[in-house]
């Protein structure tokens, strides 16, 4: 069932290359995943505030303001006048937050603005993954820690920076070798700590499993471009002077602006590269394959298949995983497949503990009153979704009315089944 071979780039290079770029074009251009980045960098602006606010909050609380406000001027070495801002705004809303009428109130859309932002970017990552998004308690405790572990993160990187600094004041100087090593240091740890970054999004934000040899690379590129954007800013700025005497005090922003969207272009184009990866190594290139109607209810077949073995066996639910390798389906094509058999009251999902993020499937129809004609009969009969469609029309009922579908049963014969109307099975 694998229709698109994955290239290794040992063995043909430029064909690697081209099969990743060929989906990176797909998805970015033909499908439009390009302006999620509009959408994002707006968001980001709306949040930056409440979220460098709460960052100083529990940066504040540990003791640790320094080192949180050391950060922020490295993060925005190459704009100073955006630093500044940030300083200054958040702290003038951690004023606001605590001195309002209801400081409930404050805090709660404080919290609310970061989330927002969270969910936007959930949202995003599971569209180019095509996985569904995570349940609503769930997304809760996975956003509420993030909100209090991102900012200790930011508290032991700054502190790991500027201890590896300060080792330089009790080495001896050499000359030519330590001014290299401050310039290797200054740009080694920070391209490390944004590639630790880029791959914990990539791996962790996804509602699926992502491994980490399909992302290690993608967040390396990532980590490269942000840092030769940062670059470029700094110098973009010294030579684009006349927004200076046409924007004034506002001079910052359109460029922040700038940098902040290429910031999103970056982080979704190494997303999609990331999900391309595994696309490929998943055989799941060929997703945009037709299927005729027969090829598409063997699949379902296959699938549900595979299930009901494993129930009469006694074992474990076969999770999502282990279907793609038993099938060799590509996952959208295996994800419509269980979404019908779940529609047709065959199939209900489950969640391991071993693997959470890896759903399972097990039957929802005893196995011995499962009979082949019947589940096509179902196949064919049933919306995938109920909430949106549209009544079928009389002549439409008497077409399906008149359907005969023949079946080969295990002793050779063959028996006629007509199916019912699909409003009258829906209904």
């Amino acid at each position: 069932m694998r229709t698109c071979h994955n290239l290794s780039w040992h063995d043909d290079f430029t064909g690697f290359l081209l099969q990743r770029g060929y989906l990176l074009y797909k998805n970015l251009f033909l499908k439009h995943h390009w302006g999620f980045a509009a959408q994002l960098t707006f968001n980001t602006l709306m949040s930056i505030i409440p979220i460098f606010a709460i960052i100083f909050a529990i940066g504040k609380g540990l003791g640790f303001e320094s080192y949180v406000i050391a950060w922020c001027r490295r993060v925005f070495a190459a704009q100073p006048q955006v630093y500044e801002a940030i300083i200054s705004l958040s702290q003038s809303y951690l004023q606001y937050t605590h001195a309002g009428i209801i400081i409930g109130v404050g805090l709660v859309l404080m919290l609310w603005s970061i989330m927002s932002l969270l969910m936007n970017i959930e949202s995003t990552f599971c569209m180019i993954w095509d996985t569904d998004e995570r349940p609503l308690k769930e997304s809760l405790i996975y956003y509420t820690a993030t909100i209090f572990i991102a900012p200790m993160a930011i508290i032991f990187c700054s502190i790991i920076t500027m201890y590896s600094y300060s080792l330089f004041d009790y080495l001896p100087t050499i000359q030519y070798i330590t001014s290299f090593m401050r310039g290797a240091t200054g740009i080694v740890l920070p391209l490390c700590l944004l590639w630790v970054f880029f791959l914990m999004i990539y791996t962790i934000i996804p509602h699926t499993k992502v491994r980490i040899r399909h992302a290690w690379w993608p967040s390396l590129i990532a980590a490269c471009l942000i840092m030769v954007l940062q670059m470029a800013y700094v110098h973009i700025q010294m030579v684009v002077t006349s927004y200076n005497l046409i924007y004034g005090s506002l001079a910052a922003l359109p460029l922040f602006l700038l940098w902040l969207q290429i910031s999103w272009y970056i982080c979704i184009g190494c997303a999609e590269l990331t999900h391309a990866n595994q696309e490929l190594a998943l055989g799941g290139a060929d997703s945009d394959v037709e299927y005729t109607i027969s090829e598409v209810l063997a699949h379902c077949l296959v699938v549900l298949q595979h299930i009901t073995d494993r129930q009469r066996d006694d074992r474990s639910p076969l999770r999502f995983t282990q279907l793609l390798r038993l099938t060799g389906y590509s996952p959208s094509e295996l994800h419509r497949c269980l979404m019908r058999l779940e529609a047709c009251g065959y199939v209900n999902p489950t969640t391991l503990k071993k693997s959470p993020h890896d759903p399972a499937f097990v039957l929802g129809h005893d196995s011995q009153n499962i009979r082949q004609e019947k589940v096509i009969e179902r196949l064919m009969n049933t919306r995938i979704n109920r909430e949106h469609h549209r009544e079928a029309d009389e002549q439409t009922k008497r077409m399906i009315d008149g359907f005969c579908i023949k079946f080969l049963t295990t002793d050779g014969e063959r028996s006629a089944t007509v199916p019912p109307t699909a409003a009258q099975h829906n209904g």
